[in-house]
C-alpha cells in the first residue's frame, strides 16, 4: 500500500470493476437494486493511477455504509445505500454540492432500473432553492467572512506566512459556491478551479485570485491580499445579482 497506486490500463481497471460487481451480486443477491459507476472511469477519463468509484443500492432501508480499500494496484470505493438513503443523498444540499452530486447526476448505470437512476439524477440536479440559498449564506458567513478576518489579522500583525494556504482555501470554497449558485457540477476536484473560470457569471475580482492560485504564484503577500480583498468585495454584489439575500446572514443558527 505505501508504494502508492500503480499504473494500470483502463482494461485492467475494468476487470477489477467486474470482480467488484460480481462480489456485490453475491453479497446482496435479490436485495441488490442498482449499481452505478461514477468518477473518471465512468466518464472514460481515467488515468493510469485513477481509482474505482461505485454506489450500490440495496433493498434494506436505512443502509448507509462506505467501503474503501486497496485492491492491489489501485483503490476502490463503494457507497452502499438503502433506496430511501439514496434518494435523500441525491436531494442533499451542502457546501460540496458542486462536486458530491456528480455521483448521481453523471453516473453510468451498471445494473438496475434506468428510471431509478433518472430519478436520482433529476433530484441531484434540482436542489431546493431555499436550501441552496441557506447553504450559500452559511458558506459566506462560516468560512469566507472568517478568512477575510484572518487575512486582516495577519496584515495587522505583519505575519503573512500562512497567506498561501488561506488563498487556496478561499478560492476553492468560492468556486464551490459559484457551482452551487449556478447549478453547475464540476467534473472532478482536480479541475474545479479551471472549470469555475468557464462559468458564465463570476464575481468581480475572482478571476485574478483564481489564476494566482492555479499558477502557484503566491509569493507576493501584498498582491495575494489585494486579490483576496477584491474577490471578497465582489461577492456581495454578485450574490445579490443572483437573488441570494445575505442581509441577515447567519450560519447554523
Amino acid at each position: 500500500m505505501w508504494q502508492g497506486p500503480e499504473a494500470q490500463t483502463t482494461l485492467e481497471r475494468m476487470k477489477a470493476l467486474d470482480r467488484i460487481v460480481a462480489a456485490l451480486h453475491e453479497r446482496y443477491g435479490d436485495d441488490l437494486l442498482a449499481i452505478g459507476l461514477y468518477g473518471s472511469l465512468s466518464r472514460g477519463e481515467d488515468g493510469p493511477y485513477s481509482d474505482i468509484e461505485l454506489f450500490c443500492v440495496v433493498d434494506i432501508p436505512g443502509t448507509d455504509v462506505d467501503y474503501e480499500w486497496v485492491y492491489g494496484a489501485g483503490k476502490a470505493e463503494v457507497n452502499v445505500f438503502g433506496p430511501d438513503v439514496a434518494r435523500t443523498q441525491a436531494r442533499r444540499v451542502e457546501d460540496g454540492w458542486a462536486l458530491a452530486q456528480g455521483q448521481f447526476a453523471r453516473c453510468r448505470p451498471l445494473y438496475g432500473d434506468l428510471a431509478f437512476f433518472e430519478d436520482l439524477k433529476q433530484a441531484a440536479l434540482s436542489p431546493d432553492r431555499a436550501m441552496a440559498d441557506a447553504v450559500v449564506t452559511a458558506m459566506a458567513v462560516g468560512e469566507l467572512y472568517e478568512w477575510i478576518g484572518k487575512l486582516r489579522n495577519m496584515q495587522a500583525r505583519g505575519e503573512m506566512t500562512e497567506i498561501a494556504l488561506l488563498a487556496s482555501n478561499f478560492v476553492k470554497h468560492t468556486a464551490l459556491m459559484l457551482g452551487l449558485v449556478q447549478r453547475h457540477l464540476y467534473r472532478t476536484g482536480m479541475t474545479i478551479l479551471a472549470e469555475s473560470l468557464t462559468l458564465s457569471d463570476r464575481p468581480a475580482g475572482y478571476d485574478g485570485l483564481c489564476r494566482l492560485v492555479m499558477a502557484g504564484d503566491l509569493r507576493d503577500p501584498d498582491r495575494v491580499a489585494a486579490a483576496l480583498e477584491a474577490t471578497w468585495a465582489g461577492l456581495g454584489p454578485w450574490l445579490a445579482r443572483h437573488g441570494v439575500d445575505t442581509s441577515t446572514a447567519t450560519a447554523g443558527l
